[in-house]
């Protein structure tokens, strides 16, 4: 698999289940396509499935798995591209990380086929539904998965605070000592 800044992983046969859809969708605002398509996988998973702001799956603060949104536009339509990369059977940490999440944690006889099939079609669904009506609508279901609100956070470009949530178009809100940031 290839995830974000060229990670690459490899996992056995059945450990794991990683996919990739593309359609060709023209959303007004692509702000928040992650979040929307992480809900999806969560929602189709388990209840206890919870959301990593931007891109991540997790259950009991490890990690279940991710998610890499790509798109481009071509002759006038947009194109994009969702991969998709979860955990199904146990690994064990590498040393100094802990070991990561395992969907059969939470549904023991899950197949990776059976994965697939699980959360396929309504991830089709959300992606068309996003395209006609952006994240606005699934901020409240993405935040009573969110992983991350209510905690001291460090973001890649430097800031720290406080997560709140997120706002309508899914950008972090964090609670900083100059305000709130988005």
């Amino acid at each position: 698999g290839r995830g974000r800044m060229g990670r690459v992983w490899q996992s056995q046969p059945g450990d794991s289940l990683t996919f990739s859809i593309g359609l060709s969708i023209t959303p007004q605002d692509w702000s928040g396509l992650s979040l929307a398509v992480g809900l999806s996988l969560a929602e189709s998973l388990h209840p206890g499935v919870r959301l990593k702001w931007p891109n991540d799956l997790w259950f009991e603060d490890r990690k279940l798995g991710g998610i890499l949104v790509e798109a481009a536009s071509m002759g006038g339509r947009s194109q994009v591209v969702v991969g998709v990369g979860l955990n199904i059977r146990p690994r064990p940490g590498d040393g100094l990380n802990t070991a990561p999440a395992a969907l059969t944690e939470l549904l023991p006889d899950l197949t990776a086929p059976a994965c697939l099939a699980r959360v396929v079609p309504p991830l089709i669904q959300t992606l068309l539904t996003f395209e006609r009506e952006g994240f606005a609508p699934l901020k409240a279901r993405f935040e009573s998965r969110d992983v991350l609100k209510g905690r001291r956070v460090h973001t890649s470009d430097g800031q720290v605070g406080e997560a709140l949530g997120v706002s309508p178009t899914g950008a972090l809100r964090l609670q900083t000592d100059t305000g709130v940031q988005e």
